[in-house]
C-alpha cells in the first residue's frame, strides 16, 4: 500500500491531476467525485487541483485507491 504521509504535496499534485484529468480505471463510476471536474478545460482542472489543500489532495488519493481495489476484487469474482 502507498504510504501518503511519504510523497512530497508536489507529488500529491501530479497524481490527483492525473486522476482529474481521466479514470484509472477507463470508465468513472457514477459515484465518482472527480467525474464532473473532468468536464472542464485541462488547463482548469490543473489549476483548481494546484489550489486544494493537502488533505484533499489525500482524501482524493485514497478514494481512487480504494475505488481500484473494489473493482479489482469485483472482477475477480
Amino acid at each position: 500500500m502507498i504510504d501518503l504521509d511519504k510523497l512530497t504535496v508536489e507529488k500529491k499534485i501530479i497524481w490527483v491531476q492525473g486522476l482529474m484529468i481521466g479514470c484509472p480505471a477507463g470508465k468513472p463510476m457514477e459515484t465518482c467525485p472527480a467525474k464532473n471536474m473532468r468536464k472542464l478545460p485541462k488547463h482548469a482542472i490543473l489549476r483548481v487541483v494546484e489550489s486544494l489543500a493537502e488533505h484533499l489532495l489525500d482524501e482524493i488519493i485514497a478514494y481512487h485507491i480504494k475505488c481500484l481495489k473494489k473493482r479489482k476484487t469485483e472482477q475477480h469474482r
